[in-house]
């Protein structure tokens, strides 16, 4: 996987500019540092705000603004630390609330990625009552396959061949486990 220098670069130049003409002079110095913070403000609010926006549509029961929020809950991390060195980690498992509410609307494409994330049991919630094997896959295909089914057959959703391919090229951005 090609690896990109940016997030370790951006910093360097938004701390380095202002300390290196801080040895020009203080002024300009402070025109560097007020714009360094401002340029990161303005790339945290292009992140943050379609978050916030998405979170007050799909707070007020919009089925698409929950599906939409879920996957924003489980990216925008990735989009922060493509830029720069951030210590965040995709929230998978609030993304996945956030989906079982769009799929409890019958959203289609909600109910067949609920559907196939329960039936292979990544990025899913250790159930009550757990009685498989340990570790953090809990593959439930007794509670996917219906969704999923119910997907296809009840709403009309044409899935793509690998639910897997999707959620990872797709849903996830490209992003593998």
């Amino acid at each position: 996987m090609p690896v990109s220098y940016l997030p370790c670069l951006t910093p360097l130049l938004l701390i380095g500019i202002p300390l290196a003409l801080l040895f020009k002079n203080r002024r300009s110095a402070g025109i560097a540092a007020i714009i360094s913070a401002l340029l990161v403000g303005a790339f945290m609010l292009s992140i943050y705000v379609p978050g916030w926006y998405l979170h007050s549509r799909a707070a007020a029961g919009n089925p698409v603004a929950q599906y939409r929020y879920a996957q924003w809950l489980e990216n925008h991390s990735e989009d922060v630390g493509s830029v720069i060195l951030w210590p965040g980690e995709p929230d998978v498992y609030g993304g996945f609330e956030w989906l079982q509410k769009a799929a409890a609307q019958n959203y289609p494409p909600a109910v067949s990625l609920v559907g196939a994330r329960l039936k292979e049991g990544i990025f899913v919630p250790q159930p009550p009552n757990w009685a498989g094997p340990g570790g953090n896959v809990f593959a439930q295909p007794s509670r996917g396959q219906p969704l999923i089914d119910h997907a296809i057959n009840d709403l009309g959703y044409n899935p793509p061949a690998d639910a897997w391919a999707f959620y990872y090229q797709h849903y996830r951005r490209g992003l593998a486990p």
